[in-house]
């Protein structure tokens, strides 16, 4: 939870570079405010934080979101079992949309979800939201869980890390509806990895939400998103990997140019394994922030700098 006071934890990447040494990297300094970390298909934490990819990149602090109460307190302990060093990390407490059963027991997930909220390693009430995806749950269990959670963001001044697909009508209903019963307030939102139409952008923009751009700018069906980037404030950008997801073409090419391991195969697998899309690595930021930084004329420095102050100040990295 983002709290006035609170100094941001650091996280040691074990075996990574010091502080000063990564300053010195000429890659801009960048923080991906979505890598799953505890996801199967990702490589063990620590190994994905001191690999050559990652410090090349010079990615300086992550998010790496629960998609359940007890993601959350994995997560928790893991950060706490780290020493302190030079690279900032969060989680996020909340029940991701896929993650939302049948009946669930509205109470204890309030009461467990205020807890969490007393840790340090916590900024945000997320991954929560609606997704109407094939597979995903019914509307009608998703909307109740929905509901609660924004209500404890709102009630408790958290900020909120939002997870909304082909549900844009029902997203803006239950936001408003909160929003009303809280006098006109909405704690600070960020709309994690937009895939909407111009349109939803500028119901967001209007609510004043931050936006999270992925490697979803980087596929054909992501180009609307795409030309509309530089409609977004810079002071309401951030921009995020959502790792092992969202990959793109030639999304692997730094973290294999890099590995130790994949320069031993053979041509023909390392070609394999650069054209495969998944999993997505952090080390794709970079081409995240290119994509962006081109489609808003803007300097890769100049992007990298206003991105990164805004999850700072967002994420309490």
């Amino acid at each position: 939870m983002v709290k006035d006071g609170r100094a941001p934890r650091t996280t040691s990447r074990s075996g990574g570079l010091s502080t000063a040494a990564a300053s010195s990297l000429s890659a801009p300094a960048i923080i991906d405010i979505d890598c799953n970390f505890l996801h199967p298909d990702m490589p063990p934490f620590p190994d994905l934080l001191s690999h050559p990819s990652t410090i090349s990149s010079n990615i300086v602090g992550f998010v790496s979101p629960s998609s359940n109460l007890s993601e959350c307190a994995k997560l928790c302990a893991l950060l706490d079992g780290m020493a302190a060093d030079d690279v900032n990390i969060k989680t996020t407490c909340g029940i991701h949309p896929y993650e939302v059963k049948p009946d669930e027991d509205l109470e204890a997930i309030e009461s467990t979800l205020q807890s969490s909220l007393s840790s340090p390693h916590v900024s945000c009430v997320g991954e929560v939201g609606l997704d109407y995806s094939d597979g995903f749950p019914p509307s009608t269990d998703q909307l109740p869980v929905f509901a609660l959670q924004l209500e404890v963001a709102a009630r408790t001044k958290t900020n909120l890390f939002l997870h909304t697909r082909a549900a844009h009508e029902d997203t803006l209903r239950v936001l408003k509806n909160v929003k009303e019963k809280h006098g006109g307030y909405l704690p600070p939102v960020v709309v994690h990895c937009f895939t909407g139409t111009p349109s939803d952008l500028e119901d967001f923009l209007s609510l004043g939400f931050y936006i999270g751009v992925t490697g979803f700018v980087l596929k054909p069906a992501g180009s609307d998103v795409l030309s509309c980037l530089s409609r977004i404030p810079k002071d309401k950008l951030m921009i995020e990997t959502d790792s092992p997801y969202m990959g793109f073409s030639n999304c692997r090419s730094t973290y294999a140019a890099s590995d130790p391991a994949i320069s031993l195969k053979t041509s023909k697998e390392r070609k394999k394994f650069v054209k495969s899309m998944y999993p997505n690595y952090p080390s794709s930021l970079t081409l995240v922030l290119d994509a962006v930084a081109k489609a808003r004329g803007e300097g890769i420095e100049d992007v990298a700098k206003y991105t990164t102050e805004n999850a700072k100040f967002f994420f309490g990295l």
